[in-house]
C-alpha cells in the first residue's frame, strides 16, 4: 500500500517542478508608438520535453477598419528568419509559428512586406524551455527593434 501511495507523489512533485510559470515581459510603448510595429509581450513559460527551446508565437496586422479605428487581425505568411543559423518560418493562416533553437543566444527577425518589420534580439534558450510572444506589425518600412531581457530566475 505505501509503494502506490509514493509513486502518485513522486510523479506530483516532479511534475509541479517541471511545470513553472515564467517570466513575462511587456513591452511598454509611448503614446508616439502605438501605431508603430510591436512586441505585446514575450513570456519565459516553463519546460517542456523536447530537446530545443520551442518560441510559439501569434502576429497580428494593425490595420484600420471602416470607420479609421485600429484593429488587429491575424497575419499570415509572415517571415520568421533567425540570423545565427538562418533558419526560417512563416505564419500560417492565423497568424501563428513555431520555431525551434537549440541552447544559445538568437536574434530573430518578423518581416512581411508592406510592414515594419521587428527584429526581436538578445533571445537566450535552453533546451525544453518553451516561450510564447504576440507581435504586432503595422504598416511602414523602418525596422523596430524589441530586445528580449533575460530571464530572471
Amino acid at each position: 500500500m505505501k509503494m502506490i501511495l509514493r509513486v502518485p507523489i513522486i510523479f506530483l512533485v516532479f511534475f509541479l517542478c517541471r511545470c513553472t510559470t515564467g517570466q513575462m515581459i511587456k513591452s511598454k510603448p509611448d503614446k508616439a508608438a502605438i501605431d508603430t510595429s510591436r512586441a505585446e509581450y514575450f513570456e519565459y513559460r516553463g519546460y517542456s520535453d523536447t530537446i530545443y527551446a520551442l518560441v510559439y508565437g501569434k502576429v497580428y496586422g494593425l490595420e484600420k477598419d471602416a470607420n479609421g479605428k485600429d484593429t488587429l487581425k491575424p497575419l499570415q505568411n509572415v517571415d520568421i528568419k533567425v540570423e545565427q543559423n538562418n533558419k526560417a518560418v512563416q505564419t500560417d493562416h492565423n497568424g501563428e509559428f513555431e520555431i525551434g533553437f537549440e541552447k544559445g543566444v538568437f536574434s530573430f527577425t518578423l518581416s512581411k512586406q508592406g510592414y515594419e518589420p521587428i527584429r526581436m534580439t538578445n533571445y537566450v534558450s535552453d533546451p525544453d524551455q518553451v516561450s510564447t510572444t504576440k507581435i504586432i506589425l503595422a504598416k511602414g518600412t523602418k525596422t523596430r527593434i524589441f530586445e528580449i531581457p533575460q530571464m530572471t530566475r
